[in-house]
């Protein structure tokens, strides 16, 4: 483990067995795409996509021209991976970077709502302001995933890079920091899942274990499809 440097700067010349490259390995998913809104050379992104067995990268400069803006959020974002959506090149795998929900708080994105509580400290009406407007942008994506016949054969898996800092929301012992998890798809029975917290080191792990791949690699993390996490 690395403690006082990004990971990225030690691995961008390496091979990794990333997910990109064990899904087109084990499944035969060659078509990975990573879209990202911000710059192409921002966290060595360029580098380490080889690193990772990602094959195709599209950045702000992309997401600006296809959706005539300057200032892009997730309705851009959102809007230009549903662009890349095409029902003719399955199997793919696309990772897709939002934007808005990035800290600092000083601003909201979409509609001014959850201000009827004066109590709410102002970063955090702005963050759930924002929250909100993420979810309509993530509604729309799904809805085109099922527009297109995509839906029934996906696998989605919506989290967060890290948990949250609540110092910046000035919400410090009143909402819980846990990293959110989302996965739909995938016929996990609930039954014998893991129900608590989890970190964001299980995401990769269990994504392996619900594709049944069988890498001998399994990550630093733990599944989550056992009730015994």
């Amino acid at each position: 483990p690395l403690r006082y440097k990004a990971t990225v700067g030690s691995i961008k010349n390496k091979t990794l067995l990333a997910l990109p490259r064990i899904l087109e390995h084990q499944m035969g998913i060659s078509k990975s795409t990573i879209i990202i809104p911000t710059r192409p050379g921002l966290w060595q992104q360029n580098d380490v996509n080889g690193t990772y067995g990602i094959k195709q990268m599209f950045s702000v400069q992309d997401i600006r021209l296809a959706e005539q803006v300057v200032d892009v959020n997730d309705a851009h974002i959102f809007s230009y991976a549903a662009s890349k959506l095409n029902s003719g090149e399955e199997p793919f795998f696309h990772l897709i970077l939002s934007l808005s929900t990035h800290s600092p708080y000083d601003h909201y994105v979409g509609e001014k709502l959850f201000y009827s509580n004066q109590k709410l400290p102002e970063e955090y009406c702005n963050y759930l302001c924002t929250c909100h407007f993420l979810d309509e942008q993530l509604r729309r994506y799904v809805d085109s995933l099922k527009s297109k016949g995509l839906y029934e054969n996906s696998l989605i898996v919506i989290a967060a890079d890290h948990f949250a800092h609540l110092n910046r929301l000035r919400m410090e012992g009143k909402i819980q920091p846990y990293t959110p998890l989302f996965i739909i798809g995938g016929n996990i029975d609930h039954r014998m899942a893991w129900q608590g917290e989890c970190h964001q080191l299980d995401i990769y792990t269990t994504i392996i274990d619900i594709l049944n791949l069988g890498s001998t690699w399994k990550g630093l993390g733990h599944t989550l499809l056992s009730p015994n996490y």
